[in-house]
């Protein structure tokens, strides 16, 4: 279930369940990490656990659980009994097991309403059921999982993440602030370390590249001690520079290892670029679906139009959405390229010349043209209600009227100024909130994302292509 804790764990597991399925219980195996057990204070008939306090690398309680189908009986009370042992000092407890309790269910009420008593909270997952549903749970409390992460983490994903990062480098560029952006390769995965100061003075301050070498150094110590690898060699910084006229000759030397500054980088799929106009990214994507788009059309003589409509969407059109919310607020000029793609992909779906006038062929696939498609105001109807990641709140901020309180229901957001500050205009928190203000009330205080999703689109239709 885990490589974590070493061979000295008790096996068979405490409190085994004489009726539990022989294929069935919980291991919690290591080669490293350092534990002692908990010694239980009771036995218990209606499920089996571990319970270990893990002391190296980090102090945290794990806790192990395999209940066995059937109706819940004694669980209840003697988990609550299980749970009232784990001391309450502070120190992270993580819980993991397979509980065959489904969620949805009403029986699960009393089993809800105990992980709240404790402060447990579940950590999504993926489905382990056949049905669908989540019968395996993973239960943290006193805030074990970092606020910034974003994987396997529902409503998470690596545009929201990426969008904490683009507008926290837009807004320092913005108030005349430079920055760095160090991207660190671990194995196939990517960390990103951001580092802002005054600016005009650490670009050519060799105590910053002395401070950003040491910690460089520590992070890949840290790894090593932890049985990680730091790839340095293909480590990469960008340097956003709060005026273009300011010199990037910042090096960072790491023992026979030097870093030299980038002018563009790729992060999670996206190219950033030092000046975040995203220019290198749009070309890139453009001449990705411009190739595969020529693919098709080879063999679109042997296609229906459903089979090349769906070949298209699911090829090109998916490479166009991939986290376009971080173009939010670029001119029409930036973005022409990709809805150029756009254009002939709908020709090509038809079998028409690319000269072929789209707005019909677009109503008549119901696709919304590019800039209609930037899902910034759907995750800004997340943020609103409480299932976007919490990173992303303090990029909204809803409009709090000083005299006539009914105007609270109406949902607005408050449109930053750009006083201080050299351009805010390509920002996501200063074009979002002039694009949530200007849709109609119904839209902004539909009852659910689903209701949301259709009205956004029926508005977004009418406004760009049958403009009724």
């Amino acid at each position: 279930m885990l490589r974590t804790l070493p061979h000295q764990l008790p096996w068979p597991p405490t409190s085994p369940i004489p009726h539990a399925p022989t294929d069935e219980g919980v291991v919690l195996l290591s080669k490293t990490w350092k534990f002692t057990c908990l010694s239980p204070s009771c036995s218990y008939t209606s499920f089996e656990f571990h319970a270990v306090t893990v002391t190296d690398p980090a102090k945290m309680y794990f806790l192990v659980v395999y209940r066995p189908p059937g109706q819940l009986g004694k669980f209840i009370d003697e988990f609550d009994t299980l749970l009232s042992t784990i001391p309450d000092d502070g120190t992270p407890l993580l819980v993991l097991g397979d509980f065959n309790i489904h969620l949805d269910k009403a029986h699960s009420a009393d089993f809800l309403a105990l992980l709240s008593t404790f402060d447990l909270k579940q950590f999504t997952t993926p489905a382990t059921h056949k049905a669908g549903k989540q019968l395996d749970l993973i239960l943290t409390q006193n805030n074990l999982l970092d606020i910034k992460q974003s994987g396997f983490k529902s409503n998470h994903s690596t545009e929201t993440a990426l969008l904490s990062v683009t507008e926290a480098l837009q807004l320092a560029r913005a108030t005349s602030r430079s920055s760095i952006l160090i991207l660190l390769e671990l194995s196939a995965a990517f960390d990103n370390l951001g580092i802002a100061g005054t600016v005009l003075r650490w670009p050519d301050d060799p105590s910053v590249s002395a401070c950003i070498s040491s910690c460089l150094s520590d992070i890949s110590v840290w790894m090593k001690e932890h049985h990680l690898k730091l790839n340095l060699g293909k480590s990469e910084i960008l340097v956003i520079p709060a005026y273009p006229s300011i010199n990037q000759n910042l090096t960072v030397q790491l023992t026979s290892l030097t870093l030299m500054p980038t002018r563009t980088t790729r992060n999670l799929g996206v190219i950033l670029d030092d000046r975040l106009t995203f220019t290198n990214h749009i070309s890139a994507t453009a001449r990705s679906c411009r190739f595969i788009l020529y693919n098709i059309k080879k063999i679109r003589p042997y296609l229906t139009k459903q089979a090349t409509q769906i070949l298209v969407q699911a090829l090109v059109i998916s490479k166009l959405d991939y986290c376009n919310s971080l173009l939010s607020g670029l001119p029409a000029s930036s973005i022409n390229p990709l809805q150029m793609i756009h254009n002939a992909a709908a020709c090509l779906v038809f079998n028409h010349a690319k000269t072929t006038h789209v707005t019909t062929l677009f109503i008549s696939l119901h696709w919304l043209p590019v800039a209609a498609r930037i899902k910034a105001l759907m995750l800004t109807y997340k943020t609103l209600s409480g299932t976007a990641p919490s990173y992303l709140n303090s990029l909204l901020k809803a409009y709090v009227p000083s005299h006539n309180l009914r105007l609270i229901s109406d949902q607005r957001l408050v449109v930053p100024t750009q006083r201080g500050a050299k351009s805010l205009s390509r920002t996501f928190m200063l074009a979002v909130p002039q694009w949530w203000n200007a849709l109609a009330i119904s839209i902004r205080t539909a009852e659910s994302l689903t209701i949301f999703k259709k009205q956004l689109k029926t508005h977004l239709f009418c406004e760009h292509l049958t403009n009724s």
